[in-house]
C-alpha cells in the first residue's frame, strides 16, 4: 500500500492589523527582556493567537486572539493575573488605529495598554482595589 501524504490546509490571510499587533507585541517583549538582561517573558504566536507568559510562572500570562470577521482583538489575563479582558476594535482600513471602548489608540498604544494592564501591572493583584474598569 502506498504512503499517503497529509492534506495541505490553506490558511486564511491574516488581517494586517493582527500582523502589526503581533509584531509590535513581540518587539515590546524582546525589549523588556533585553533591559532586564535575562529572558523574563516568553511570547508565542500562531495564525489566530498570541500570548506572553512569565518564564517562571506560565499562569502569569496574557493571551490574545483575533476575530478577523468581526474586526476584534481580545486579550485575556491568565490565571495569576488580575484584570479583565481588553477588547480592541480593528479594521483592515487602518493598521495603525484601533478603538478600546470610546477611545482611539495607535496600535503601539494598544500594545502598551494590553501589556501594562495585564502583563506588567504596577501593583500586586488585589481585585477589590483594581483601577482597571471591565472592558465593554
Amino acid at each position: 500500500m502506498a504512503a499517503r501524504s497529509a492534506p495541505i490546509f490553506s490558511q486564511k490571510t491574516q488581517p494586517a492589523w493582527w500582523v502589526r499587533f503581533q509584531s509590535l507585541a513581540d518587539e515590546r517583549v524582546s525589549e523588556c527582556n533585553a533591559l532586564a538582561g535575562e529572558r523574563l517573558w516568553i511570547s508565542a504566536n500562531s495564525i489566530g493567537s498570541w500570548a506572553v507568559y512569565a518564564a517562571g510562572n506560565p499562569a502569569d500570562s496574557v493571551s490574545c486572539s483575533a476575530d478577523a470577521e468581526a474586526g476584534l482583538l481580545m486579550c485575556k489575563p491568565g490565571a495569576a493575573v488580575c484584570g479583565e479582558t481588553v477588547v480592541f476594535e480593528c479594521s483592515d482600513g487602518s493598521v495603525e488605529v484601533v478603538r478600546c471602548g470610546e477611545v482611539k489608540l495607535t496600535m503601539q498604544e494598544a500594545v502598551s495598554l494590553m501589556l501594562d494592564r495585564l502583563a506588567w501591572p504596577d501593583e500586586p493583584c488585589d481585585e477589590a482595589e483594581s483601577d482597571y474598569p471591565e472592558a465593554e
